[in-house]
């Protein structure tokens, strides 16, 4: 009876280092279908890997960007009320972007309004519907820049000069490509000189579809922007005094009536950053791990098929007194070991798609060391996981059935 019991403890006993060789045995033999049985792991670890630092690149830009830009942008507009239809009754002041760098804090400042006309330039019969009346203020402010020719400045404003600027979109819907020979357009009825096109903007894009008129000539021409018109004054103010001088602005329109505007202040920055982060990471994850799940089941598919390969060895194995368990450690180690070599492999592709994306789009590549320790142990914990099935299967044979197929 003691020797029996020796002899089985004997039998069940495996080194594992005899396991692993056996694992790394049976997946050279076929390199082949190893290589395409890893391959659904090393994509879904390359997305993951990619996707999760590429999303913190991204979000290193955009705070960068919201930073630049948007903490530094405070607007103010007119509440609609019964003020009448009359320019005379707009509740902004003509000098309203002077009021607003008077006070400290405000690098610059612009006033627009949308006009209700319509821009023509003959005899070609193309129209838009997108004119602007603006301050000398408002272009500086929205950091226009120009591909050709300039815009127009105070001097324009006093002389009430009928002259305009348009963004590189209205110029090609209106077919002007050159403004050398002076080229003019109908704005309600009235001509306009085509000073300066703008090619880029730092805020406001809606400018590069635009036509921009001096404020005094609208006011001149054409006194009647209705009262649900867009209005609206426009300030860069200098990084975090954003709040202090939204509280300024409406006394320094109209010290009498400042409840006719409201102020719209930048967002914070800290959680404006989180929630693009959250977002960003919440939906790429959600695609990395379905890439992954479907590598996972690539193993589990063709791991259940190499078992069915080799019933036989498995017989053999069997009837040499390898027990259940170590059939079972057996082909578990095999699909672990392809997970892992899948997740190094895709760990390394992930990696250098993200300094490669990164130096084409000119960011800072920001990847997190824990990504790149994590991305193999990911894949050695799928491949286990999804040989978990395949190796029971080959635990459950029996020795006589295994040899007779």
């Amino acid at each position: 009876m003691a020797w029996s019991t020796m002899v089985e403890i004997q039998r069940s006993r495996v080194q594992t280092t005899a396991l692993l060789n056996e694992a790394i045995a049976g997946i050279t033999q076929r390199p082949g279908r190893a290589v395409l049985t890893a391959l659904g792991t090393v994509i879904g670890i390359a997305v993951l890997i990619a996707i999760l630092g590429l999303t913190s690149s991204a979000s290193v830009q955009v705070s960068k960007a919201f930073s630049l830009v948007e903490a530094t942008e405070v607007r103010v507009t007119q509440e609609v009320t019964s003020i009448g239809s009359r320019i005379d009754a707009l509740a902004f002041p003509l000098n309203a972007g002077d009021r607003a760098k008077a006070i400290t804090g405000v690098r610059n400042a612009g006033l627009r309004w949308h006009l209700q006309q319509s821009v023509s330039n003959p005899p070609s019969t193309r129209t838009i519907e997108l004119p602007f009346a603006a301050s000398a203020g408002f272009l500086e402010t929205a950091g226009a820049t120009y591909s050709q020719g300039r815009g127009f400045d105070t001097g324009h404003e006093e002389r009430t000069a009928r002259v305009a600027v348009m963004g590189i979109g209205a110029a090609n819907d209106l077919g002007i490509s050159d403004i050398s020979r002076s080229p003019a357009v109908i704005i309600g009825g009235a001509w306009f000189t085509v000073i300066g096109i703008i090619d880029d903007t730092q805020r406001l894009p809606e400018l590069l579809s635009a036509v921009v008129v001096p404020m005094t000539t609208a006011h001149v021409l054409w006194h009647d922007p209705m009262p649900e018109m867009q209005v609206d004054l426009v300030v860069d103010v200098e990084p975090g005094a954003g709040p202090i001088v939204g509280q300024q602005l409406p006394l320094a329109m109209s010290a009498t009536h400042p409840n006719r505007f409201s102020v719209t202040l930048p967002p914070d920055p800290t959680s404006l950053r989180e929630t693009v982060d959250a977002q960003l990471s919440g939906l790429f994850l959600v695609l990395a791990v379905v890439c992954l799940v479907v590598g996972m089941v690539g193993i589990a598919n063709t791991t259940v098929v190499a078992v069915m390969e080799r019933t036989g060895e498995i017989g053999l194995r069997r009837a040499m007194g390898a027990l259940p368990r170590h059939i079972a450690a057996q082909f578990l180690v095999e699909a672990s070991v392809l997970g892992a070599l899948g997740g190094l492999t895709g760990t390394s592709i992930g990696v250098v798609t993200v300094v490669i994306a990164c130096s084409v789009l000119g960011w800072t590549a920001v990847i997190s060391p824990l990504l790149v320790i994590l991305g193999p142990l990911v894949g050695l914990v799928a491949g286990a996981v999804a040989g978990i099935y395949p190796s029971l299967r080959a635990a459950s044979l029996e020795p006589v059935d295994a040899l007779r197929s």
